[in-house]
């Protein structure tokens, strides 16, 4: 009676079941020739699958770390350039009924500069941002008030 595969279960003759073991030395196996070149061939292909992966996520984690560490820096100096910009153009928070004699008290400052140093004395620029959701008036009521405001204050200076 042939020996058969405890793989494949199949009846081979005893030369299929005869290969060099790990010492060099001729040996019989109880698995076919067959059996056990697939199955190392298998191993070999997920010993490479699982290299190739860990490879990949090594290289994904340096690249990570480079992209986190290059965030980092663009963020720190997107906020050190934010804050020198908030420095620079921080706005005074007024309340619209404040609105003339804040900007009535700013004319006089800068034309009192003028007078005493006009060579020196930068322009007059006035910036700001009106909340108007908070008016139960029209969009068009508010901007008419603001403009009648300014026109108010131009005529005071």
């Amino acid at each position: 009676m042939a020996p058969s595969c405890t793989k494949c279960y199949r009846e081979k003759s005893d030369s299929e079941f005869t290969r060099l073991s790990i010492t060099g030395k001729m040996k019989q196996f109880r698995t076919c020739n067959e059996c056990n070149e697939r199955e190392v061939n298998r191993r070999n292909a997920k010993k490479r699958q699982l290299e190739s992966e860990k490879n990949t996520d090594q290289e994904n984690a340096t690249q990570d770390n480079t992209t986190q560490e290059n965030a980092a820096q663009e963020d720190a100096a997107q906020e050190d350039a934010a804050q020198e910009n908030a420095d620079e153009n921080s706005l005074e928070l007024i309340e619209l009924t404040n609105l003339c004699s804040y900007l009535i008290e700013l004319l006089n400052t800068h034309s009192m500069q003028l007078n005493d140093d006009s060579e020196n004395v930068s322009p007059f620029l006035v910036q700001c941002a009106i909340d108007i959701s908070t008016y139960d008036k029209s969009t068009k009521e508010v901007v008419k008030e603001l403009i009648e405001l300014i026109e108010d204050v131009d005529e005071f200076s």
